[in-house]
């Protein structure tokens, strides 16, 4: 699965999304490894397990971020979703979470991809919603 696109330019580059799946490894066929990746071509990405995400990190962006899930995991999940930051190549910030669901059996090789953001065109790093006059929240 591959995905590629912009918001109005701000992006300033491609979000390559790749779901991988692996041999079916039990009876009931329903349990396969998986790994997601998630790219952007110019700029980085990083996780995140922050609730909020309203400030973006200043730096330790990676070109991709890779989720694995093993079959042989105790705790296997056919879902995960997934916070994480992006820094364009022009040091523009934004806040992503991807809820990614693998194939059922019968399904091939499938994915599902639910993906929620946003992006600051002005470089800044907060990513903190304003209210619709575009002014910051009190006490912000």
């Amino acid at each position: 699965m591959q995905r590629t696109g912009t918001h109005n330019g701000l992006l300033e580059g491609e979000f390559r999304l790749r779901f991988q799946r692996g041999e079916i490894a039990n009876a009931k066929k329903t349990v396969y490894d998986w790994t997601f990746t998630i790219e952007l071509e110019r700029g980085g990405v990083q996780h995140s397990i922050d609730e909020f995400m309203f400030l973006a990190p200043a730096d330790g962006y990676n070109q991709r971020l890779e989720i694995t899930m093993k079959s042989t995991n105790p705790n296997w999940r056919q879902t995960a979703t997934v916070g994480f930051f992006a820094r364009t190549a022009s040091g523009r910030f934004g806040r992503f979470v991807i809820n990614v669901a693998g194939p059922y059996f019968g399904d091939g090789p499938r994915a599902r991809v639910r993906i929620d953001g946003v992006l600051n065109p002005t470089g800044s790093r907060n990513l903190e919603p304003t209210s619709p006059s575009g002014a910051t929240p009190p006490g912000k």
